[in-house]
């Protein structure tokens, strides 16, 4: 049986693409897998081996020093083939591929360079820089190794060899889940401004001061100073009894909040990253059943306004937004009909049963030429 390790520093041991689709499907197809990622413990789920990292406190840290600790555990498991899902682990990846001899895969989740350029934490006159010298070591690190790369407008900064294997959801076929009392509008996703966490929350004021009855859910991580200014927020404008901030939930408890929805919020502020990526939980929204109110991205409008699955507003226009939002939750019948384009969509061409016939066939490449 051939044995397939992937390795993360970066993402929660639950990650749902990694571990419940990735790694998930791949146990089903009859392969050994582990998964080597920050955890509180060693554990088996749905097959997946999970060996645990001990998380590190600070980020310079973790950068640091979790990448050669996760080779080591990696290592150990006597896998086949590694796959990885973080740019700060490239140097280990290439020691893998070439130190050790290893079949190596690289799992590209987003516009990294673009990324980088929307990073808080980096100052904004090194970002540029940042950008391009992180794009000069992935030429040179990556080397010899196999890409996958999970939203198409990134597949063209690969070679050509690059596999597009897009992170759309599981074909789950709609909610029964039965919309009563007050409408819902839910958000999931990382809770962050750039995000959109504050023009969710001036929607549920201006909702409010409209005489909507309506309950919001905001469900995704957040870090402390933005929560007590979430928080504040709520407070000043009595939204208490409107809108829930959940923290991270596992997904399916998401998706059950999700399906209980009238319209699914995406509306991400205009940084690269998110302007030339498609935000899956779109998608998921789509599958759930429930129409769409997202940011405007040319990127996206294949999946919205092309499928017709809901409507597209101006991110920085709060009046587009409040006025799009009531026309929405005011026209129950064009809101069904979304619904209805959004799960047809999804089940007929954009879901992940189609994208894993693409890893799958990249990972028999991988150990045929091996």
């Amino acid at each position: 049986m051939n044995t397939i390790c992937h390795i993360s520093t970066v993402h929660p041991w639950n990650d749902t693409r990694i571990l419940y689709r990735e790694c998930g499907y791949l146990v089903k197809s009859g392969f050994d897998v582990y998964l080597v990622i920050t955890a509180d413990g060693d554990r088996v789920v749905n097959g997946v081996k999970i060996r645990a990292l001990k998380a590190v406190g600070s980020r310079l840290g973790r950068m640091l020093f979790m990448p050669y600790r996760a080779m080591r555990k990696a290592l150990a498991t006597g896998a086949n083939v590694f796959h990885y899902h973080d740019p700060e682990l490239l140097p280990i990846g290439f020691l893998l591929r070439w130190v050790y001899n290893k079949k190596v895969i690289f799992d590209v989740h987003e516009d990294i360079p673009g990324h980088l350029k929307s990073k808080e934490y980096l100052p904004k006159v090194l970002r540029g820089g940042i950008s391009c010298l992180y794009k000069l070591c992935e030429r040179i690190l990556l080397c010899g190794q196999e890409i996958v790369v999970a939203n198409e407008s990134c597949v063209g900064n690969y070679p050509e060899r690059a596999v597009l294997v897009q992170n759309y959801p599981e074909m789950a076929g709609k909610s029964n889940t039965v919309k009563v009392g007050r409408p819902r509008l839910v958000y999931v996703g990382a809770v962050e401004e750039i995000r959109g966490v504050f023009i969710y929350l001036e929607l549920a004021k201006r909702l409010k001061a409209a005489g909507k009855d309506v309950e919001m859910y905001i469900i995704g991580q957040y870090n402390t100073d933005l929560g007590e200014k979430i928080f504040s927020f709520i407070s000043e404008n009595n939204l208490g009894d409107r809108v829930h901030i959940t923290g991270r939930v596992n997904w399916q408890e998401a998706m059950e909040i999700v399906a209980g929805a009238s319209v699914g919020l995406c509306i991400l502020k205009p940084e690269p990253n998110f302007i030339s990526c498609l935000a899956t939980k779109i998608l998921e929204y789509m599958m759930a059943g429930v129409p769409v109110l997202c940011s405007d991205f040319a990127v996206w409008r294949k999946y919205v306004s092309d499928c017709q699955s809901g409507r597209m507003v101006d991110p920085l226009d709060d009046d587009e937004i409040f006025r799009v939002c009531c026309e929405m939750l005011e026209d129950p019948a064009g809101a069904e009909g979304f619904a209805v384009n959004g799960l047809r969509a999804v089940t007929d061409k954009y879901n992940w049963q189609v994208e894993y016939a693409k890893l799958l066939k990249c990972y028999e490449n991988c150990i045929c030429l091996g």
